[in-house]
């Protein structure tokens, strides 16, 4: 676990090449080949994900978030900052510039469902397969 609270107004960008992407269907598949985990996002963690993504800071991003749901913006800041404390830690971003490729990717709607703290799943059940090819460090 990190031992301070990740910065809000610093951007993030994906961790490549170790970590890989894609909305499919309007959901984010993320999987991280170092680890062979994948990882599923409910409706804000998505949207927060496509922000972070297209270069945006956790601030701006929970400043929007907070107004559409008419949170306080204090709520959102500290859900975000443990959302990307889990994120960190994962290893799926890193600090820095997101990459421009990953600007325009996806669709970045706000969910039309109530405010909800942004949620990462994390499933292991494919390590065993990804560390077959190639394989995952010991």
């Amino acid at each position: 676990m990190m031992e301070q609270p990740p910065s809000l107004a610093q951007g993030y960008r994906l961790n490549e090449p170790a970590v890989i992407t894609d909305q499919i269907d309007g959901e984010w598949v993320i999987m991280n080949l170092a680890n062979g985990a994948y990882y599923g996002l409910d409706a804000v963690a998505s949207c927060l994900w496509q922000s972070l993504l297209s270069g945006e800071t956790p601030l701006v991003a929970g400043r929007v978030i907070a107004a559409h749901f008419e949170v306080p913006e204090e709520r959102v800041a500290a859900d975000i900052a443990t959302f990307l404390a889990q994120l960190l830690d994962e290893g799926l971003l890193i600090a820095g510039s997101a990459l421009p490729e990953l600007v325009a990717r996806g669709e970045n709607r706000v969910p039309a469902a109530p405010y909800a703290t942004p949620c990462i799943t994390r499933y292991a059940d494919m390590t065993r397969l990804l560390a077959l090819d190639p394989p995952l460090p010991a």
